[in-house]
């Protein structure tokens, strides 16, 4: 063969579609981890991190014990443990840094990524090995390099939608992949993937019309296969269906930001849900748009230009579907199902806390970036053509992309950015005021808060959060206006009962207080805070056995929680009984070993029983960690001195 002819039968097998597909996925992996570089430098942000991450003590204990509580229902809580699984394993390798948990998504984000690949090639299968390969890059790095998929990716919080996506197109490839050879394990391995897509979200269940859109959509597969291969996935989704509905509906009603205003409830669902479908379409066309927290609540009218969008985008994908179809040409209308099924429990039908969020696009998302890459596929026809189309499509979407990681690193970059693309935002307004009292920005959090309850005067949120920053300050009349507030919207919140109950406590109005949180513990029985504060209340009116009756049924509910052991101690000082004060300090100081004023109350308590020389040393160790504690330095000198020369009196008067 001649050596021309054998260097181009070289360069032919160089540039196969396998070997193309491999060097381009390769490529686009490498732009996404550099695009997402700066989410190892970002903070865990105000948005739910707290709650799911670092104040959640599920996430501490990994034993067998630990694990049978994260897979068990709790009432009030959302069922989601593979995700509570996840953040556990997070926990036990990188404690509170929040890059691991960022590595941990972007790992996901990359999973999905290679899932939805290979389930495309399979999907795809009875076409030419070129096109195939063509759409699937082209989708891939549209849902790798979206900007949309920022907020499933940066923030820590959205681990169950990269799980989700993972478990689903997992299962996608291994059903195809049980169609086509008839080995029984890669049924297996799709039916488990299925299950565990519904642990990571309840919106897994969706799953089940997947199966059946899959299954029927294969040539030669008679309707009683698509049948007997389905009816499994039927069975365990809709099993699962009551227990995630209960726990959701649930955890919605403990929730502040879940508005039943007339604003919401009265306006058409339709309406609504053609609004928010053109927020999406204006999300995934005009990406400069995009927020972390969506106006929830607007009085929807025919004028309004999103439900026009929505509308349109609707009937041109339905009119798309429909001439497809007419040609022969049947995935438009599976992309078209795979929208619509997978996207029902966000489109308004089911009462969830947020109405509009990027997230929620990550699993519907797939079937828009098949459709879109179907369409590029078919426009774009020389090979090289495409490769030039892939890069500029991958470069285009990175510059938006990697701006909007940066709006993920803090909490307050976070909310200004809201802010700043919509200044109606009461929410965003209300977060960033939160964030500016957390620093100190006092005057900048009032003026916030009052622009939130000005925008929208129905948001308990903002006016609980109110509530917490002048209780803070010490403005405990004007809190309690803003609890009141918050309480007129939502009467049962146990959160808002507590909070409350704390300023008539502080305000000396302890009758109103104690029902306040009495009625803290009916809604919420699990909650420690309103025993504790129960217990305070009893043992002031000297009911003492009532008062340790809550701070052990508080220490019941939180283990080892130090407000509860603190009130243990103060009532057995109040009692007298000094010895039984001891061993609830020593477990606050063994739990936080710079706790100060347990530091300082122990040492109180040994001064009483005349074991001066060990209340020295209690003394100081908080006055090196507290030098202001009132009446420390009066305390630590007079230890001193009684331990060199001990007198018969035990009983020591101390300051205040």
């Amino acid at each position: 063969m001649p050596r021309r002819e054998k260097r181009a039968s070289r360069k032919d097998a160089a540039l196969t579609p396998h070997r193309t597909s491999l060097v381009a996925l390769c490529c686009l992996f490498a732009l996404t981890v550099l695009v997402y570089g700066s989410i190892w430098q970002a903070e865990f942000v105000s948005f739910d991190d707290p709650q799911l991450i670092l104040e959640n003590p599920q996430l501490r204990d990994l034993s067998p014990a630990g694990l049978v509580a994260i897979f068990t229902p709790r009432p009030g809580a959302s069922y989601q443990p593979l995700r509570v699984l996840s953040y556990g394993i997070d926990w036990k390798l990188f404690g509170t840094s929040a890059t691991g948990y960022h590595a941990h998504n972007l790992l996901l984000h990359l999973l999905a990524a290679c899932c939805f690949f290979l389930f495309l090639q399979q999907l795809l299968a009875d076409r030419d090995r070129e096109m195939r390969v063509t759409i699937g890059l082209f989708a891939t790095a549209l849902f790798l390099l979206h900007p949309v998929q920022v907020e499933s990716v940066a923030w820590a919080s959205s681990r169950k939608y990269g799980l989700l996506v993972v478990c689903v197109l997992g299962s996608c490839y291994c059903l195809l992949r049980w169609v086509r050879s008839k080995h029984w394990p890669w049924y297996v391995a799709s039916l488990a993937l299925a299950i565990a897509s519904a642990g990571a979200s309840p919106f897994g269940t969706t799953m089940v019309a997947v199966v059946w859109a899959i299954l029927a959509m294969q040539p030669g597969l008679s309707w009683r296969k698509t049948f007997l291969g389905a009816l499994p996935f039927s069975i365990c989704m809709v099993a699962a269906l009551p227990l995630f509905m209960t726990s959701e509906a649930t955890a919605a009603d403990q929730d502040l930001s879940v508005i039943k205003g007339s604003s919401v409830t009265n306006c058409g669902l339709g309406l609504r849900t053609f609004a928010m479908l053109g927020t999406y379409v204006r999300s995934l066309g005009m990406p400069a748009w995009l927020n972390a927290r969506y106006v929830d609540v607007v009085q929807i009218s025919w004028t309004f230009p999103l439900l026009w969008l929505g509308a349109v985008a609707a009937c041109g994908l339905i009119a798309l579907t429909i001439v497809c179809w007419r040609k022969g040409e049947r995935l438009p209308a599976f992309c078209l199902f795979w929208i619509t099924a997978t996207g029902a429990p966000v489109s308004g039908l089911v009462p969830i806390s947020t109405l509009v969020a990027d997230r929620y696009v990550y699993l519907p998302g797939v079937g828009v970036w098949l459709l879109v890459g179907y369409g590029l596929a078919r426009a774009v026809r020389p090979p090289t053509s495409r490769l030039i189309v892939l890069a500029l499509l991958a470069c285009i979407l990175a510059v938006p992309t990697r701006s909007r990681t940066q709006v993920w690193q803090n909490s307050i970059a976070l909310w200004e950015d809201c802010v700043r693309k919509d200044a109606r935002n009461h929410r965003a307004h209300s977060s960033l005021a939160t964030e500016y009292g957390s620093i100190g920005r006092t005057e900048l959090a009032l003026e916030h808060f009052q622009k939130a309850i000005q925008l929208n005067d129905h948001d308990a949120f903002s006016y609980y959060n109110l509530g917490l920053l002048l209780a803070q300050l010490g403005r405990d009349a004007e809190a309690q206006l803003q609890f009141s507030h918050a309480l007129k919207l939502k009467p049962n919140h146990s959160d808002v009962l507590n909070n409350l109950g704390v300023t008539h406590l502080r305000l000396g109005q302890l009758d109103q207080a104690r029902q306040l949180f009495l009625r803290a513990t009916e809604q919420e029985a699990q909650l420690a805070l309103p025993h504790i504060h129960l217990g305070g209340i009893l043992a002031t009116k000297g009911d003492f056995t009532g008062a340790a009756a809550h701070y052990q049924t508080a220490l019941s509910l939180e283990p080892g929680s130090l407000k509860a052991l603190d009130g243990v101690a103060r009532l057995a000082q109040t009692q007298g009984n000094h010895e039984d004060a001891i061993e609830p300090l020593r477990s606050i100081l063994r739990e936080r070993p710079n706790h100060a004023p347990a530091h300082n109350s122990l040492g109180n308590v040994l001064m009483q029983l005349g074991r001066y020389r060990e209340a020295a040393e209690c003394y100081q160790a908080a006055a090196t960690l507290r030098p202001d504690l009132a009446g420390l330095r009066q305390n630590l000198e007079k230890a001193r001195a009684m331990a060199e020369s001990p007198g018969p009196d035990t009983n020591i008067q101390l300051p205040n």
